[in-house]
């Protein structure tokens, strides 16, 4: 029994070598993702002009702040109901993610981009759908549907070109897994 203590030392040890090789983008992530989670939005847009600024951020990373910013202002959006804020925070989302696609319209996020692109025209529609219902807003009707029928044109427009990427995507993918060839995928 002299051992006893040696298995769980090894499990230690084990789990904090799998910690130290998470890389450290995959960190940054997730504790943005976290932030988002708990809906510090606030923080979480702090924290990517901190990355922006950072001179050792790893390229992939800085690549993909842009697309981060615009989720995120996004998200605040959606858990926002202040109507007058929704639509800068839509604008300024919308001009995370254009300037995203625009500089990387090649990267393996851009269908996600697009689709996130097309749910700020959504939500810009319906705030302008739900302004056009209030009664402050009664001089407006006609324009406020109007405009929010364009963006809802805009948002299928983009969902179009979404889907495109999205399924080039998929085809990428092999029709057939050979069960000779890979065998623990069918354990």
């Amino acid at each position: 029994m002299k051992f006893g203590w040696f298995l769980p030392i090894c499990l230690l040890l084990t789990a904090v070598a799998q910690a130290e090789d998470q890389p450290a983008a995959d960190r940054r992530l997730e504790f943005l993702n976290a932030l988002r989670e708990r809906t510090y939005y606030d923080y979480a847009l702090l924290y990517l002009d901190q990355l922006a600024e950072r001179k050792d951020l790893p390229d992939e990373i800085r690549q993909i702040l842009p697309l981060e910013r615009g989720l995120t202002l996004l998200e605040e959006v959606r858990d926002s109901s202040a109507s007058a804020a929704q639509h800068t925070q839509l604008d300024q989302a919308r001009g995370e993610l254009e300037r995203f696609l625009k500089e990387h319209p090649n990267h393996e996020r851009a269908a996600q981009a697009n689709s996130e692109l097309g749910q700020v025209f959504v939500q810009k529609g319906r705030v302008d759908v739900f302004q056009s219902r209030s009664l402050a807003h009664a001089r407006n009707k006609d324009e406020l549907r109007q405009s929010a029928r364009e963006y809802f044109r805009q948002a299928r427009d983009v969902f179009a070109k979404a889907v495109a990427q999205h399924k080039a995507a998929y085809d990428k993918f092999d029709v057939h897994i050979d069960e000779r060839q890979f065998p623990q995928l069918f354990e």
